[in-house]
């Protein structure tokens, strides 16, 4: 069943040549691991810039209470925080 929800990323880890595991806080279902694909295409519905630790963003999955890893159909930013990280008078 597909629901949409904002989530915080976590940290993410390699899973495989293929895939990465992301960890979430998510609005509606608190902490969840979610399986994304490695894709090297500029028109992915999942793009892996998205998920640097504590970017706030706007997905939508696939979520079913039977599994522990749950998948990502689709990701956009809820609003750009990468000034935080690039301005030089913010950091200390």
């Amino acid at each position: 069943m597909l629901h949409k929800t904002r989530a915080v990323i976590l940290y993410q880890m390699n899973y495989s040549d293929v895939y990465t595991i992301v960890h979430v806080y998510t609005e509606a279902f608190g902490p969840v691991s979610y399986l994304t694909a490695k894709s090297k295409s500029k028109t992915t519905r999942v793009p892996k810039s998205f998920f640097h630790p504590l970017a706030v963003v706007d997905l939508e999955v696939e979520h079913q209470n039977l599994r522990e890893i749950q998948r990502i159909k689709e990701s956009k930013p809820h609003f750009p925080l990468f000034s935080v990280l690039t301005e030089r008078n913010n950091l200390s």
